[in-house]
């Protein structure tokens, strides 16, 4: 069984606002269960048949991100929509790795359009909103993960 890593990261989207709320922390995973304990994070976790093991994280350069204008903020700031995290090392051939943040406004990540390391966008087409919280995982494929600075990010949506 390939082992995880996790590329943790907290997006919130509100109609065409969206935050990214939370200080950095680190994800436990159980086989039954998910716990959160940090955010913002590149996490390489080992998993064995009761629990997952946090190996190695990577944290956000940035843990605020307002996405979009709002009442409040009638501009787009482009710098917090875009997540740095700088990657010093891969993931073995028996790892994997998982993109992971919390969603606002919105029930499923296809909901919302994403980039990770200037690939296509990908998302925005399938809209099912949700005024609530709900933890999104995306298994990355290896080939977009590089040595260096992965990006992720958001983009405005109508």
């Amino acid at each position: 069984m390939k082992n995880k890593y996790l590329i943790v990261l907290c997006f919130a989207s509100l109609f065409l606002f969206a935050i990214n709320h939370t200080l950095p922390h680190l994800v436990f995973k159980t086989k039954n269960n998910l716990t959160t304990d940090k955010k913002n994070q590149l996490n390489f976790v080992k998993e064995n048949l009761a629990s997952t093991i946090v190996l190695k994280e990577f944290k956000s350069d940035i843990s605020l991100g307002n996405i979009g204008v709002s009442s409040n903020l009638s501009y787009d700031e482009a710098y917090d929509n875009v997540f740095h995290v700088s990657v010093n090392e891969l993931p073995k051939n028996e790892e994997q790795a998982f993109l992971q943040y919390e969603l606002y406004g919105y029930a499923f990540s296809e909901s919302i359009s994403r980039s990770v390391n200037n690939q296509p966008s990908i998302g925005g087409k399938f809209i099912s909103k949700k005024l609530d919280w709900t933890l999104q995982e995306e298994l990355l494929s290896e080939n977009l993960l590089k040595k260096g600075i992965m990006l992720s990010s958001l983009h405005h949506q109508n």
